[in-house]
């Protein structure tokens, strides 16, 4: 017979695996869009940074990345859009779910979808979950980027949430106005719940929330509307705001509340148990980002430009950041920081007790990704096809990003170059034409301080064709191609 004392330490042992068994991700991993199935958006367990933080690593995808990344066991998983060549023809990097080293941004695998990825990746069990623009959910296994299956939502619509796993189920919504329970490991339908009306998923549509799971209730926004679900997949009470939501919920545990955005303007909080609104606060412009919770205080991007941090008991300002740019991407908030992105191109670190400027980082298009954080390296995607790393470690060997907008400059009678540089140097801009006849130059060997830049060239007496750009910044040179279509 046990003792008690071994009795204690088998349970003991027991309590471990079956925790183990349920949590398979390390507590450093950011397994999904907000880190957790609350979208908490935040995490305690993670090295603080210190800054100024230096670039560890860049990895070009080539097409524009509107999905936010996630991390599990060292490898990073995302999706991305289209890119097109001197043709217009969508590159073969286009409409890929992508697995990246974390070490070094070399990319693992990647795997074709059959339109845009602007959906998260939820990753557990050894498979990735997301949607695409193709209608379609995908499982993809990890290891070799195999496809587990794909699972088909509202023909000729698009999924843009992102997938919630909890207990076996993948939750997702689509803009045919369903949530759907998808078997997480044969992708059948468990049950669908209509939650709106079916949208032009290009035109004011609805289905970019993406569902929070909390205490057996699956809380999502659609149109106007904030539902609160049973796993079961009946409605248990719907909260409304004035205009349609593109926010994805946070739930906040301590204050029994839900919070999200509207493109109303505004910042509500529900009261969890019934729909009722606790409080809302106004800002100037769409709220499309969404919240994370720390320590009492919501924070919040919005359009205005502005992220904002907010009393989530009372509502109360604490304080707002103007970054003179919208603000659709999400903040995370790591070890009294506050992790976000704006349409400037810019990653900043705000302090989250009063939201000083601590650091920033300026890429060469909008970041509407949210950032990520795991063993101590902050991790963010742009609309420049980049993916990048920072650190406290030595700084990455850098190298001249450029690209022109638009492009193909279709009907336009200028072009924008935009540029960084990672250190003080000589600038050049050539434009050749297909036979290698110079037709303009930029910046003749001006001296520029490492930083942000954009160049116009006025194209207003150019013909169509396509042309060849050749940047040189220092002792280095990118040559690339621009179409211009009149």
């Amino acid at each position: 017979m046990f003792s008690q004392q071994r009795l204690k330490v088998y349970l003991g042992l027991l309590i471990i695996i079956l925790l183990w068994d349920i949590d398979s991700c390390s507590a450093e991993d950011w397994p999904m869009f907000r880190h957790d199935t609350i979208h908490s958006g935040i995490s305690s367990n993670y090295p603080e940074l210190k800054f100024p933080l230096n670039l560890k690593w860049k990895c070009q995808l080539g097409p524009f990345i509107d999905s936010s990344p996630a991390i599990v066991d060292g490898i990073i998983y995302l999706g991305a859009g289209f890119a097109l060549d001197e043709n217009l023809s969508v590159t073969s990097e286009s409409y890929r779910v992508f697995a990246i080293d974390s070490q070094d941004g070399t990319i693992k695998w990647s795997y074709p979808t059959g339109a845009d990825v602007y959906s998260s990746p939820a990753v557990t069990d050894g498979r990735v979950y997301i949607g695409s623009y193709d209608s379609k959910v995908y499982a993809i296994e990890t290891k070799h980027g195999t496809l587990a299956w794909s699972s088909e939502t509202g023909a000729g619509q698009v999924v843009e949430s992102s997938p919630c796993i909890v207990k076996g189920v993948c939750y997702v919504v689509c803009t045919n106005g369903y949530l759907y329970a998808l078997d997480s490991v044969t992708g059948t339908e468990t049950w669908k719940c209509k939650i709106g009306e079916e949208k032009h998923p290009y035109i004011g549509g609805s289905g970019y929330s993406s569902p929070a799971v909390f205490n057996n209730m699956i809380y999502v926004g659609y149109e106007n509307m904030l539902h609160a679900i049973t796993t079961n997949g009946s409605i248990t009470w719907t909260g409304t705001t004035s205009e349609r939501i593109v926010s994805s919920p946070t739930i906040d545990e301590a204050n029994n509340t839900v919070c999200i955005g509207s493109d109303d303007n505004c910042l509500y909080v529900f009261d969890i148990a019934n729909g009722s609104v606790k409080w809302q606060q106004q800002t100037n412009a769409d709220v499309a980002s969404s919240p994370a919770i720390a320590k009492g205080v919501v924070y919040i991007g919005s359009d205005d430009g502005n992220v904002y941090a907010f009393d989530a008991q009372t509502g109360d300002k604490r304080w707002s950041f103007n970054t003179g740019d919208e603000v659709h991407s999400s903040p995370a908030v790591v070890n009294g920081v506050v992790y976000i992105g704006s349409n400037n191109g810019k990653i900043y670190a705000l302090d989250a007790s009063n939201g000083d400027k601590k650091w920033f980082y300026q890429t060469s298009a909008f970041i509407t990704s949210s950032p990520v954080i795991s063993n101590g390296v902050l991790y963010v995607a742009s609309w420049d096809g980049n993916v990048y790393a920072f650190h406290n470690g030595p700084a990455a060997k850098w190298e001249p990003v450029i690209y022109t907008f638009p492009n193909p400059a279709k009907d336009v009678s200028i072009l924008t170059f935009r540029y960084l540089l990672g250190e003080g140097c000589e600038v050049n801009i050539d434009i050749y034409d297909m036979n290698y006849d110079l037709i303009a130059s930029l910046d003749g060997g001006e001296f520029q301080n490492d930083g942000y830049y954009e160049k116009l060239w006025d194209i207003s007496n150019i013909g169509s064709g396509v042309y060849m750009y050749v940047f040189k910044a220092g002792n280095k040179k990118v040559v690339k191609k621009l179409t211009i279509v009149k």
